[in-house]
């Protein structure tokens, strides 16, 4: 058989054959994993948007690295798709991230979280392993300044999500269990260093229980009233009265995430005199001078449902109040008579009368958060708060007068919280 010469079109296809099936240099990088990467949560401080593109450079940098294959993200929109792949919220344990790996036929997949913390972004990454479900590769990075410092530094944590834990040996397929154990501990400990300063943060600006006291003013004066027997209510004048002040327990419930029901049991108190220079109506006198002090003392209990919004450490509130109260009302008046400028006879009386009624309003404030279980709160409070009490006696017992008293319409309240 004669041998014919090689033709010059069959030459470079037979010599890219033998180069394809020649074994790579000696420490030569090849891909040998496909992964997948999972948009990146977006904590406080960082918008959704600004998650998703770095996640996009975090991609093209594991790639770039030369170790691993990178599914793009529409093509694992479009296999989670056609898998019929439903989750509700991210997808952030590893039940879910499993099934989701298993789905696209990735051996990991890369996912995590950034946020910000003052001025410094955190960057949070762990790679899992889809057939055992385990962290085997956890990566934190602390960055001051804006989320855009964070691009520069992407390349570092790509290699360093898929170096060896060995560089220049090859890796047990199955590692020690004490090896193991060891590992696992590392990845949580750094996995919690990593989130606890976001969870505190989460957990300072949570709807959460409180218990409190408040200090409460109506640095307005009260109205009045007196209804002499078988005539309409009148204003009464007063000559001199002390603001309505008291103080509350506070007790806030939360019911979700921007509402609380608020419970306040607690007391308000005030005085007030008043004179009146009235004719002798006996004529043995010239005039007659009546003195009327009256002790009032409101006790009960508001129940409210407040819109709460937080904003760390600020928290804004309004909402709507609803009270009952019980009022006890101690009075004490003197009667004298003068002539000629001379005191000539005198009489008192005394006595305690009940009262009450229905309160309501709407409040609204703020409040600071000291830390993370320590607020001190300021609201303005507007009212309607009527309360009628049994009748006084006057003219030496003769004169039977109901009273009524309605508190100033706008008050503050003065709060300090503790929240568990």
């Amino acid at each position: 058989m004669t041998l014919q010469p090689l033709s010059r079109a069959t030459l470079p296809i037979l010599t890219g054959v033998l180069f394809a099936l020649l074994p790579p240099p000696a420490g030569a990088d090849t891909p040998e994993e496909n992964v997948a990467v999972i948009t990146l949560k977006n904590a406080a401080g960082v918008e959704k948007g600004e998650a998703e593109v770095i996640t996009d450079r975090l991609r093209t940098e594991l790639f770039n690295t030369g170790r691993v294959n990178v599914m793009e993200r529409e093509q694992m929109k479009d296999i989670l798709r056609e898998q019929g792949f439903q989750q509700s919220g991210a997808c952030t344990d590893e039940a879910c991230l499993v099934e989701m790996g298993r789905m696209l036929g990735v051996a990991r997949l890369v996912t995590g979280s950034i946020g910000k913390l003052g001025s410094m972004v955190l960057l949070n990454l762990r790679v899992v392993d889809v057939e055992t479900a385990r962290i085997v590769k956890a990566v934190s990075k602390d960055i001051e300044g804006g989320i855009e410092g964070v691009v520069v530094h992407l390349s570092t944590v790509a290699r360093a999500l898929v170096s060896a834990e060995d560089e220049g040996s090859e890796a047990p397929e199955e590692p020690e269990p004490v090896r193991e154990e060891a590992a696992r501990d590392t990845v949580e400990e750094e996995e919690h260093d990593a989130v606890s300063t976001g969870e505190e943060e989460e957990q300072e600006n949570g709807n959460r229980f409180g218990l409190g006291l408040a200090f409460v003013t109506f640095p307005g004066e009260a109205t009045h009233y007196r209804q002499p027997e078988g005539q309409d209510d009148h204003e009464d004048r007063i000559d001199e009265q002390e603001p309505f002040r008291g103080g509350r327990i506070t007790i806030a419930i939360p019911l979700g995430s921007f509402l609380a029901l608020k419970v306040q049991p607690g007391f308000t108190g005030g005085w007030s005199e008043q004179y009146d220079t009235l004719p002798d109506t006996y004529g043995t006198a010239d005039y007659k001078l009546l003195r009327l002090e009256k002790e009032i003392y409101i006790f009960g209990v508001d129940v409210g449902a407040d819109f709460v919004w937080r904003r760390h450490p600020l928290r804004v509130n309004t909402g709507v109040l609803l009270g009952t109260k019980v009022c006890v009302m101690p009075w004490y008046t003197e009667e004298a008579w003068y002539t000629s400028g001379m005191e000539t006879d005198s009489y008192s009386t005394e006595g305690v009368e009940p009262g009450g009624g229905v309160t309501f309003g709407i409040h609204g404030g703020a409040e600071y958060l000291l830390g993370s279980h320590l607020g001190f709160g300021l609201d303005l409070l507007l009212q309607y708060a009527y309360f009628p009490f049994s009748g006084v006696t006057l003219d030496e017992g003769q004169s039977y007068y109901d009273m009524a008293i309605q508190l100033p319409a706008a008050g503050l309240m003065f709060s300090v919280m503790v929240y568990f």
